[in-house]
């Protein structure tokens, strides 16, 4: 059974709906670390600040799609088939609205995900000129299917797949935002492949593996959904748009995924003797007797409680605190 635009737009509204349900949780968890398991004094506002952004321009994506459905489904009890001419008009403010929300948050995700290379690249400017060039690539051929949406003749008269601008945009659009996650996603990984080679001990490099388990999960959700909605749109099949839509929490869940994860511990080991310690005092193996050293001082000696948040690593000179700076994360 083909799928219809209006077949589409009420499917796709659905499936957004379960993946945004699933991004509210991971949202949760990502305030929760911000703001409650936070290691450092302050908390990080930029990082919040993004992560409260990219929730926003979401549910904005969502509240418009709901709106465009209940919009057509209220016109077609008092004129049966214009539920159809209502969810097809690509032309209506709707549709400009929840396209230019859902770009901006592609065009931020990616800005987001070049800061995490910087950051576990010990601020190389130099793995950045690629990545930044493709983002500014992808924010113009996004501005260029706004205006092609706009400047189309009326839906009746066209259908979409027979814009040829408006195809090459969404191509180029699809083409530099893969791009950019999958060299992204390839630079953050082998950072963290090359560290862990050079590590002798084996509790550190599965920490290391865990964290680019994390970071490759991540990667390869955006990647095959954006290979979904290339293959859909080069197929001119209108359940695209199930895809589409669904790239508004997405993209936020992979975000808050990375961040929880990491800062949580999941998926990594809790203790590690070979982290910076976080230094307490174990009493309950009997008392703590005194020792010599060769200075003839007394010392008490003290069983280690290893932290898994603070952690240093260093590789060619560049100092990293902790798994976080490792994922392209500021410390928290």
């Amino acid at each position: 059974m083909a799928f219809s635009v209006a077949n589409s737009e009420v499917v796709s509204l659905v499936v957004e709906g379960i993946l945004y349900g699933l991004y509210s949780f991971l949202f949760g968890c990502t305030i929760y670390v911000l703001i409650y398991k936070r290691s450092t004094t302050n908390v990080h506002y930029p990082m919040l600040a993004i992560t409260l952004l990219i929730f926003a321009l979401a549910t904005m994506h969502i509240f418009t799609n709901m709106a465009r459905v209940l919009q057509a489904f209220n016109a077609s009890q008092t004129l049966p088939g214009s539920a159809g001419i209502i969810l097809g008009n690509f032309k209506g403010f709707g549709n400009l609205f929840r396209n230019s929300v859902l770009l901006t948050e592609i065009v931020l995700g990616d800005i987001v995900l070049i800061y995490r290379c910087y950051v576990a690249w010990g601020g190389n400017p130099r793995i950045l000129m690629i990545p930044i060039l493709t983002v500014l690539g992808s924010a113009a051929t996004s501005a260029g299917v706004i205006y092609s949406f706009a400047t189309a003749p009326p839906p009746s008269e066209i259908n979409v797949f027979a814009l040829k601008k408006l195809q090459y945009f969404i191509l180029a659009t699809q083409t530099l935002v893969l791009f950019n996650n999958m060299f992204c996603t390839g630079l953050l990984s082998w950072k963290l492949w090359r560290m862990s080679r050079a590590l002798l001990s084996r509790p550190q490099r599965r920490s290391l593996r865990a964290v680019a388990k994390i970071i490759l999960q991540s990667g390869l959700i955006t990647t095959v959904t954006w290979i979904i909605w290339m293959t859909l749109t080069l197929l001119r099949q209108p359940c695209h748009i199930i895809v589409l839509n669904s790239l508004a929490p997405i993209t936020g869940a992979t975000f808050c995924m990375i961040v929880s994860r990491v800062a949580l511990g999941m998926g990594s080991e809790n203790k590690s003797a070979d982290e910076l310690p976080r230094t307490q005092i174990d009493r309950s193996r009997g008392p703590i007797l005194p020792v010599l050293d060769g200075t003839g001082r007394r010392h008490r000696p003290m069983q280690i409680t290893i932290s898994s948040r603070e952690s240093i690593w260093i590789e060619n000179g560049t100092q990293y605190k902790d798994k976080m700076a490792l994922a392209g994360l500021p410390a928290l």
